[in-house]
C-alpha cells in the first residue's frame, strides 16, 4: 500500500500507539533508499509547534531531497535551502531570503518548493514523476499550530507530481478532507491495516525474531495482543529463554496494556545492570545521542550500548539521517519513566538489580552543561530549569538577553524569564531589568510597571544594596533608559522628555545604541499623543543612531515608525519607499521588527488591490509580530489579512486567525484593550456573513462611547463601529461617530479618505445623492494620486452606483481621473463575479471557551469555574464576555440556549 501510495499526493498512516507505524515506515524508508528513491524523514516533537522550528526541519529535509536527486544526475542543486545563520546566506537561492524560514507562509513555501523542483534536471529517458521525492512527517499528532496545518493543507492541494508526502500520526490532522479521497489523491493506512494476521505474525516470529511457534500459540497470541506490532515484539523478546513457550503465552493477560507492562518489566529485568541503568536514566530525555549519554552517565560506552539496543530491537527510534540522535518508542519510554520513578519489579515487589540510580536533577544538570558546550542555548536553559539550577539558567539568560531584545525575540525571552521562580527573580536586579524591557516591548505595561517598582524598592532596601553594588557601571545607565522607554510607551511626553534628558546626562561616553533607544522612546511618546511631526523627527534619529551602532533592530524600528506615519497621513508611495528597502536588505539573522515592515507594506498592497502580495506580506508580518509580542501592529495587520481571506471566500481561515490571536495576545495585563480590537476583527466576519444582529450586539457591548486621542492608534475600531451601524441602517449613531472622527483626523489623511467614503455612503442611503456624489468626488481626488482602490471597492453597491453617476456627469479634462474611475468600476465588477454565493455563519469557540461553556452548562458559578480551571474570576468574566459575543447572547440563559441550537453542547 505504501508503494501504491506513491502514485498519489499523500499517504496517511493513522493508527494507535504500538500499531507499528514507525517500524513499518522505517522498513519502507530503507527499501526506498535501496531503490535509489530520494527520501527524507522528520520526527516531530512538541517544540516543533513553533513555526520557525517546523519550517527549519521541513526545509532542511527538503534540501536533502534536492541534494540526493541532484547527485543521482551528477550535478549540483541550483537551489539551496537552509535554516542556518548568516554565514550561509550567500548560498541561499533568490527564492528564499535569509529570514524566510521564520516567516514562511503557505504561499511562500509552495513557491519555494515549485521553483526548486522546476530547477532539477530531468533527462528525457527518465521522467521526474518516475523518481518521486518522498518526505515523511512522523508523529504529526504533536502539531497543534493552526498556521502549520494551513500551510501543509495548501502544499497538499498544489503538490507537484515529483513530491510525495507521508504523514504518520495517532489521529487524523484537521486538513484531511473527503475531497482528497474522492479525487483518489489519498492513501490511508489505519490500525486494522497494520495489525498482523496470524500468517504475518508467524513469519515475523520466525524470520525476524528467530522463534518457531505452533499455529495454536500464534492464534492464542493474536487473541491477547489484537495483532499490535509493538506488543508482539515485546512478546518475542519475552519468549527468549522460556522453557515452555505455550505456558508463557497462556499466562498473558487478555488486556494488551497489561501485557505491555508485564513484558516490558520482564525484558528490563533480563538486561545487565549497565543496560538497565542506561535505559532508565536516558528515558528522562526526550532525545539523546551517544555523546550526550556519555556526559550524563560519566562513561564512554554509550555508543556500544546504543548499538546493542538497535540489534536487540529494544524500541530505539533514530531521529536523523545519520542515526546520531535517538528516542525511545513512546510506549516503551512511558514504561521506563514509570520504572525510573518506582524502580521495583511490579510482579515480585522486589527491586531490580542494584545500580547507581542517577537523580533527575543530576541528569538535567549534566544535560544542560553538555548542551551549553554545544552552544545549544535553548536546550541548555531548559535542562538547567528542570534541574532547578536557576543560577546557571539565569547566567545564560543574561548572556543572550541583550542580543535577543535587539533582535526582537521577546516571546522566547519571556518564556525563559517566566520559568524562573519569583523568589529568585526578586533578588536579582539585572534579571528584573531584562524582564521589564521584555514586558515593555510586548506592551504588557501594567506588569512592566510592577517590575520597575520592584527594582526601585530593591535600590532602597539596605539589605539588597550590595546586589546593586556588584552590578556593572552600565546597569544604572540602562536602567535610566528603560525608565525612558516605559514612560514613552505610556505616552507621557513630559515625563519621557525629563527622563531622556537625565539619561543622556548620566550616560558615560557616547553609547549610540542606548541613544537610539531613547530616541525611539521619545518618538513613541509623541506618536501616542498625536504629535506626528515630532514623532517622525525622533524616529529618524533612532534610525540614524541604529545605523551608527550597527544594531538593525533599532534601525528597522526607526524606519518603520516613519513608514507608518507616512501611511497614516495618506502618503502611500512614500511609505512603501520606506518599507520596501528594509525588506530587500540582507541581515545576519531574523529581526522581529521586520514584522512591522511586512505589515506596513502588506496594508499598502491591500489598498492598491495587489491581493496576492498583500496576503503574503501580512502573513509574514503577523508571524514575526507574534515573536515580538507587540499586539497593536499585529491586530491592525490581521484586519487586512482577514479582509483578504473574506475577499477570497476563505472565511474559516479568517476565523482561525482570530482564534489564534485571541490565544496569543489576550494577556491578563492588557486583555481589555486587545479584546476590543480583536472584536473589531470579528465584526468584519459578522458583516461578511451578513449577520447584522451579531455585529450590532458586538457594537453595543463594546462600552466605547467616544474617540480616544490620537484617533489613528485605534482607528479601525471606530471605523468598524461605523460600518456596523451603516449595515444596520442606524444612521444617527454612524453620523455621531463620524463627527467625532472629523474632530480628530485631517481630511487629507488616509483615515480621512476612509471616513469621507463612509459619510458618502450614509448620504446615499438617506437619498441625498447630490451630496453623496459631491463628497465622493472630493474623496476620489485625494485618493487617486496614491492609487487607493480597496477603500472604495470594499464598500460594494453604494459606491458602484455613485461611481456610475460620477462617470456619467464628469466633464473634467483629467484623463488619469477618468481611468481611475473605470479602474474602480472594473474591480467592483470582478468582485461581483467572484464573490461566494453564500457564507454560512460559523461559531467557533476556542478550547478554553469550550471548557468554560461546558462548566456553565453544568450550573457552575464564576468562582467555581475559576477554581476548576485554575484561573482568576476576572478571567472567567472575560471568557464569558467572549462567549456571549460569539453566541449573540446577553446572559447565561441565552448563551446556553443558543449553544444548544448550534449543537455546541448537548
Amino acid at each position: 500500500m505504501l508503494n501504491r501510495g506513491l502514485e498519489r499526493k499523500l499517504t496517511l498512516v493513522a493508527a494507535l500507539p504500538g500499531a507499528g507505524k514507525s517500524t513499518l515506515l522505517s522498513s519502507w524508508y530503507t527499501s526506498l533508499q535501496q531503490r535509489a528513491i530520494a527520501v527524507s524523514w522528520i520526527s516531530l516533537e512538541e517544540q516543533d509547534n513553533d513555526p520557525s522550528n517546523f519550517w527549519s526541519l521541513f526545509m532542511s529535509a527538503f534540501q536533502h531531497l534536492l541534494n540526493v536527486t541532484a547527485a543521482a544526475f551528477d550535478t549540483k542543486p541550483t537551489s539551496t535551502l537552509s535554516a542556518s545563520s548568516s554565514h550561509q546566506s550567500n548560498n541561499i537561492a533568490a527564492t528564499v531570503s535569509s529570514y524566510a524560514l521564520a516567516t514562511l507562509t503557505p504561499e511562500t513555501l509552495l513557491s519555494t518548493i515549485l521553483q526548486a523542483l522546476h530547477a532539477l534536471p530531468t533527462p528525457p529517458t527518465l521522467p521526474t514523476q518516475n523518481r518521486p521525492l518522498v518526505l515523511i512527517l512522523d508523529d504529526y499528532h504533536v502539531i497543534t499550530t493552526q498556521a502549520i496545518h494551513q500551510a501543509i493543507s495548501l502544499l497538499i492541494e498544489h503538490l507537484p507530481p515529483q513530491l510525495h508526502l507521508v504523514i504518520s500520526t495517532h489521529h487524523d490532522p484537521p486538513f484531511i478532507r473527503p475531497r482528497l479521497r474522492m479525487q483518489g489523491q489519498l492513501m490511508e493506512l489505519r490500525t486494522d491495516h497494520l495489525r498482523f494476521t496470524p500468517e504475518e505474525a508467524g513469519t515475523f516470529f520466525q524470520q525476524s525474531m528467530h522463534l518457531q511457534l505452533t499455529p495454536n500459540d500464534i492464534e492464542m497470541l493474536m487473541t491477547r495482543t489484537i495483532g499490535l506490532v509493538a506488543v508482539l515484539q515485546l512478546v518475542a523478546l519475552g519468549l527468549q529463554d522460556q522453557p515452555d513457550r505455550t505456558q508463557f503465552i497462556a499466562s498473558l493477560d487478555q488486556n494488551h496494556d497489561t501485557i505491555m507492562e508485564y513484558l516490558a518489566t520482564e525484558i528490563l529485568s533480563r538486561q545487565t545492570i549497565q543496560v538497565q541503568h542506561f535505559l532508565l536514566t536516558t528515558s528522562q530525555l526526550d532525545h539523546f545521542s551517544a555523546s550526550l549519554c556519555d556526559a550524563i552517565l560519566q562513561h564512554h560506552e554509550s555508543q556500544a550500548i546504543l548499538t546493542y539496543l538497535k540489534q536487540a530491537r529494544l524500541f530505539l527510534i533514530p531521529l536523523d539521517e545519520h542515526q546520531q540522535w535517538y528516542r525511545y518508542h513512546p510506549l516503551f519510554a512511558d514504561f521506563l519513566r514509570e520504572q525510573y520513578a518506582h524502580p521495583q519489579h511490579p510482579q515480585t515487589d522486589q527491586p531490580y538489580e542494584p545500580y547507581a540510580h542517577t537523580n533527575t536533577t543530576i541528569i538535567h544538570q549534566r544535560a544542560g552543561e553538555w548542551f551549553e558546550q554545544q552552544n545549544n542555548t535553548d536546550e541548555a536553559i531548559n535542562h538547567f530549569l528542570l534541574a532547578q539550577n536557576f543560577t546557571q539558567a539565569a547566567q545564560l539568560i543574561r548572556q543572550y538577553s541583550t542580543a535577543m531584545i535587539r533582535r526582537g525575540e521577546i516571546t522566547l525571552l519571556l518564556r525563559w524569564l517566566g520559568a524562573l521562580p519569583e523568589e529568585f527573580i526578586s533578588i536579582h536586579p539585572d534579571i528584573i531589568l531584562y524582564y521589564t524591557v521584555a514586558l515593555i516591548a510586548s506592551e504588557q505595561l501594567a506588569e512592566a510597571d510592577l517590575r520597575m517598582h520592584m527594582l526601585e524598592q530593591l535600590q532602597t532596601a539596605e539589605q539588597l544594596q550590595v546586589s546593586f553594588s556588584t552590578l556593572p557601571q552600565s546597569f544604572s545607565t540602562i536602567l535610566s533608559v528603560v525608565r525612558v522607554t516605559l514612560a514613552g510607551f505610556h505616552g507621557d511626553i513630559e515625563k519621557t522628555i525629563a527622563l531622556a534628558k537625565q539619561a543622556n546626562e548620566n550616560m558615560a561616553g557616547t553609547d549610540t545604541s542606548l541613544q537610539s533607544t531613547i530616541a525611539a522612546s521619545l518618538a513613541t511618546a509623541y506618536f501616542f499623543n498625536g504629535c506626528l511631526n515630532e514623532a517622525n523627527t525622533y524616529f529618524h534619529e533612532a534610525e540614524i543612531l541604529g545605523r551608527v551602532s550597527k544594531h538593525p533592530h533599532e534601525m528597522i524600528t526607526g524606519i518603520c515608525g516613519q513608514g507608518y506615519i507616512l501611511l497614516d497621513t495618506g502618503h502611500l508611495f512614500q511609505a512603501a519607499a520606506r518599507f520596501q528597502p528594509v525588506l530587500q536588505a540582507h541581515y545576519d539573522r531574523v529581526y522581529a521588527s521586520l514584522g512591522m515592515a511586512y505589515l506596513g507594506i502588506g496594508e499598502i498592497y491591500y489598498y492598491w488591490n495587489e491581493i496576492d502580495k498583500a496576503e503574503t506580506a501580512l502573513q509574514q508580518g503577523i508571524e514575526l509580530g507574534l515573536q515580538w509580542g507587540f499586539p497593536l501592529p499585529v491586530i491592525r495587520g490581521a484586519l487586512f489579512l482577514i479582509r483578504v481571506k473574506i475577499a477570497r471566500g476563505n472565511v474559516q481561515q479568517a476565523e482561525a486567525l482570530i482564534q489564534r490571536l485571541e490565544q496569543r495576545l489576550l494577556h491578563e495585563t492588557y486583555q481589555e484593550r486587545s479584546h476590543l480590537l480583536l472584536g473589531a476583527l470579528r465584526a468584519e466576519l459578522f458583516l461578511a456573513h451578513n449577520d447584522i444582529e451579531q455585529a450590532l450586539h458586538w457594537a453595543q457591548s463594546t462600552g466605547v462611547t467616544h474617540v480616544q486621542k490620537p484617533m489613528y492608534i485605534e482607528e479601525f475600531l471606530y471605523l468598524a463601529l461605523i460600518d456596523v451601524y451603516i449595515a444596520a441602517n442606524k444612521v444617527q449613531p454612524a453620523l455621531a461617530w463620524l463627527e467625532q472622527i472629523q474632530e480628530n483626523a485631517l481630511d487629507k489623511t488616509r483615515c480621512g479618505i476612509d471616513m469621507q467614503t463612509r459619510q458618502a455612503i450614509i448620504y446615499y442611503k438617506q437619498g441625498r445623492l447630490n451630496q453623496a456624489q459631491h463628497l465622493l468626488m472630493q474623496t476620489l481626488l485625494l485618493a487617486q494620486p496614491e492609487h487607493i482602490i480597496r477603500i472604495f471597492t470594499d464598500r460594494g453597491e453604494p459606491i458602484k452606483a455613485l461611481l456610475l453617476r460620477l462617470l456619467s456627469t464628469y466633464s473634467g479634462e483629467s484623463e488619469d481621473y477618468r481611468i481611475y474611475l473605470h479602474t474602480l468600476l472594473n474591480v467592483l465588477d470582478q468582485q461581483t463575479a467572484t464573490v461566494p454565493t453564500q457564507l454560512t455563519p460559523t461559531v467557533i469557540l476556542s478550547e478554553r471557551e469550550q471548557k468554560v461553556l461546558a462548566l456553565l452548562a453544568h450550573g457552575l458559578s464564576n468562582q467555581q469555574i475559576a477554581t476548576t480551571l485554575v484561573i482568576a474570576p476576572s478571567t472567567v468574566k472575560w471568557y464569558l464576555k467572549q462567549i456571549y459575543t460569539k453566541l449573540n447572547a446577553h446572559n447565561r440563559v441565552q448563551a446556553l440556549a443558543n449553544a444548544q441550537k448550534l449543537h455546541l453542547i448537548s
